[in-house]
Formats: C-alpha cells, sequence, structure tokens
C-alpha cells in the first residue's frame, strides 16, 4: 500500500468480495452530511487523510532500527487517516437496535478488510490496534441510519526515488584531442 488513495481502493474491492454494497468515498468533503438529506446516502465508508476537525496530517520520524532501513535518508511519515462508517436499515428507520447492527455489521467488515490490507502492506507499526472509535449519531438523527468513526497512524516509508540504471556513454573526443 503506497498511500491512503491505495488504501481507499483496496477498502473498496475487500468490501465488494464480502459482499458489502456500501459506497467507499474518498476525501474530507464527505464528511460534511446534513441529516435532512434523509438515508439515501448511507450505507458508506469514508476514507479521509488527516483528523476531521483539524487540520493536522501526522508527524515525521527516523526509524528507530537504523540497519533496518534500505536508504541512509529514509524517513517515516506517520500519517493520521480517518475512516467513517454509516450504516442504515431501512425496513424500521426509528429502530434504534436496527440502526445500530446496521452500522455494526459494516463497521466489522471494515475492520476485517483494513486490518487485513495493513498486514498485507507490511505497516505493523501503526496505531490501529487500540484506536478509540466512536459513535456519531444522535437520538434524534438515527432514523437516518448510525454513524461510528474511527483515527489512526499508518506508517508510510519515506525514500529518495531509485535513479534509473543507466550504462554510461564514451565521452566524444573534443576537436583538440583528434590526431592527424
Amino acid at each position: 500500500m503506497i498511500d491512503l488513495v491505495d488504501l481507499h481502493g483496496k477498502l473498496a474491492v475487500k468490501l465488494a468480495a464480502e459482499g458489502s454494497d456500501a459506497a467507499v468515498l474518498f476525501g474530507r468533503s464527505h464528511f460534511v452530511r446534513q441529516d435532512n438529506q434523509g438515508p439515501g446516502t448511507a450505507n458508506r465508508v469514508i476514507v479521509a487523510p488527516g483528523a476531521p476537525e483539524t487540520d493536522d496530517w501526522g508527524e515525521i520520524n527516523v526509524p528507530t532500527k537504523a540497519h533496518t532501513r534500505e536508504q541512509p535518508d529514509e524517513a517515516i511519515h506517520g500519517e493520521l487517516v480517518t475512516i467513517e462508517v454509516w450504516g442504515y436499515d431501512p425496513t424500521n428507520p426509528s429502530d434504534e437496535a436496527l440502526q445500530y447492527r446496521a452500522v455494526r455489521a459494516l463497521w466489522h467488515c471494515v475492520i476485517r478488510a483494513v486490518g487485513l490490507l495493513l498486514r498485507e502492506g507490511g505497516h505493523e507499526s501503526t496505531t490501529w490496534w487500540g484506536s478509540g472509535t466512536e459513535l456519531l449519531g444522535k437520538p434524534v438523527d438515527r432514523r437516518h441510519g448510525e454513524r461510528a468513526r474511527v483515527t489512526f497512524v499508518i506508517d508510510f516509508s519515506v525514500r529518495a526515488p531509485t535513479p534509473a540504471e543507466t550504462t554510461p556513454a564514451e565521452p566524444e573526443p573534443l576537436a583538440a584531442e583528434v590526431e592527424p
């Protein structure tokens, strides 16, 4: 996994493989939601860089084990990511238990998929495990479903670009060096 856009795409594929029809969206603009829009945009997962209430994007660190660095100037960008899940059960919009179960089912799909993606991508040193989660729906809004959110850090490696391998060409002789 190279960045959060890659996480977003792979998460959409994993959720579809589990049979979820939830829309998987990327970007902070999707956090803005009006409850009077109704449930038409429910059953969605949002992946966005940073924390929703701040402009914090993470922090840059040096890998702690110098012998594991592939390059001497390698750094780690601990990038904040927020995932929000909005689940909705249309069978009885006023039943809080149904709305809770809807978000919980989708939430568990997301937890499984993100956990697998982090392990597959070699991003073991993250704050995913042990992250605090929050329910966002207010009691009067739950007729449009329930929402949950987690913000955590993924460590991405920052390396210098690898130069293309080229075969050095023989230099052209200068005019003054040409023998008569």
